[in-house]
């Protein structure tokens, strides 16, 4: 199993549709609204690197007024 954190922007006023939008998705695990740099954070999680990969570029990117994103792919989870 692949998981990635996805950092998004999005406009400002749509932020709450492309959080809807994004508990949608089956392979959102997790998603926070933040403040700073980024407007919401997701944690996804796919099969592959490659399905992840099209999971971010097909679908989720292609939401209505998200304007940019980040993925970060966890490389090794640590639990307490």
């Amino acid at each position: 199993m692949t998981s990635a954190f996805l950092f998004i922007n999005a406009q400002f006023l749509f932020v709450e549709d492309v959080i809807n939008k994004l508990k949608e998705t089956p392979e959102v695990v997790d998603v926070h609204r933040v403040q700073g740099t980024y407007d919401i954070i997701a944690r996804v999680n796919s099969e592959t690197e490659e399905k992840l990969k099209e999971l971010v570029s097909e679908r989720i990117r292609r939401i209505d007024s998200i304007t940019g994103t980040v993925t970060v792919i966890i490389a090794k989870e640590l639990k307490n």
